[in-house]
């Protein structure tokens, strides 16, 4: 059974409130998801509460209680389709910060009638993000937006993973552990793109990089 570690950042102390450290970076940056900017503008309301002192009272109390239900983790999928929207353009470090987050790369091995290799770069959210969803479309001038069960954003094509996601973040360095898996993807899509036909020792190397990249590598 493998263990699953999550590294948190987290501030808990009030007095980088009271000292303007956080409420200047929170009003003046608006968040890309309806959801993420509803909840910044309750968290604000609610701090506010408390740094004034009004939590003490039973009035204070109630006002905290009344926007903790508010917040998009108790609303409706419906609810949360309808929340105003956000009108916040995409930029390269926004996008990476989405991709390090909740974006992926991937590629299968199909054994069929023919082999075939399947890439495929994708982002997900909620299918009430839609809105940011096409964003990410018009951004990349590429792929197709799914909101099937979920929400996701997602390139196929080869040609313009070549041209166009592989070149973006060559020139954008993401910030997480996708760095590797961006590098491994990128090394599979040339092999693929720059053998025709593919022989048997170029299926290995493709299957190489994706065991490492599934963490399934066998040890020796």
């Amino acid at each position: 059974m493998g263990i699953s570690v999550k590294n948190i950042f987290s501030v808990s102390n009030l007095c980088h409130w009271r000292d303007n450290i956080l409420l200047p970076i929170l009003q003046s940056n608006s968040m890309m998801l309806n959801k993420r900017n509803h909840d910044i503008n309750l968290f604000i309301q609610a701090c506010l509460i408390v740094t004034n002192k009004e939590h003490i009272g039973i009035q204070g109390l109630q006002k905290l209680e009344s926007i903790a239900s508010q917040f998009s983790s108790r609303l409706s999928l419906e609810d949360k389709s309808n929340l105003p929207l956000i009108n916040m353009k995409l930029n390269p470090e926004r996008v990476l910060g989405f991709t390090d987050a909740e974006g992926n790369f991937s590629f299968t091995i199909v054994y069929y009638k023919n082999t075939e290799v399947r890439f495929r770069f994708s982002i997900t959210q909620e299918k009430s993000e839609i809105n940011f969803l096409n964003q990410l479309k018009l951004f990349f001038n590429c792929g197709y937006v799914y909101t099937r069960g979920g929400g996701e954003f997602v390139v196929q094509n080869t040609q313009d993973l070549l041209t166009k996601i592989i070149p973006f973040f060559e020139l954008n360095e993401l910030q997480t552990i996708k760095k590797l898996s961006f590098y491994k993807f990128k090394k599979a899509l040339e092999i693929f793109m720059t053998n025709k036909p593919l022989l048997n020792r170029h299926f290995e190397e493709l299957n190489s990089i994706l065991s490492d990249m599934e963490g399934k590598r066998p040890t020796k």
